[in-house]
């Protein structure tokens, strides 16, 4: 029996204008909290521009939920899926909470996501493998 590895991909892209609109309006605060880690939310604190960071962290978790075949308003908490980086600075996913279960029951043995920014716009490309080599 051979073993079956699949991947899945999700994208996003997002103005960063309309993260900075978002985060400058009455909900702003709210949507930090609800929306991003602790650990996110002192990252963006160390960038000189920290709506661009923001905004990459926001359309990576969208890529991320696409990649995992769950829509966001599905998720219990956005904050399952975080964005950190590694020492080299790539940007990694982790997984916890609801959304690490689902990722679980799906046999994803790895997600991986990609950034890049151009002219005040951010796209983010996650890939979820599924299954063992």
């Amino acid at each position: 029996m051979t073993a079956t590895r699949e991947v899945h991909v999700g994208t996003d892209l997002l103005s960063v204008n309309r993260m900075e609109r978002i985060l400058r309006g009455p909900a702003g605060k709210e949507m930090l909290r609800r929306t991003f880690t602790p650990d996110e939310i002192a990252g963006a604190e160390t960038r000189g521009d920290p709506t661009s960071y923001f905004a990459g962290r926001f359309a990576a978790k969208e890529a991320v939920f696409k990649s995992l075949g769950v829509a966001w308003t599905q998720a219990d908490d956005a904050r399952d899926i975080e964005i950190g980086s590694t020492a080299e600075g790539v940007p990694e996913v982790r997984l916890s909470g609801h959304l690490g279960q689902v990722a679980d029951a799906a046999n994803v043995t790895h997600v991986s996501v990609s950034l890049s920014y151009d002219d005040g716009w951010v796209i983010a490309v996650a890939v979820a493998t599924h299954g063992t080599a």
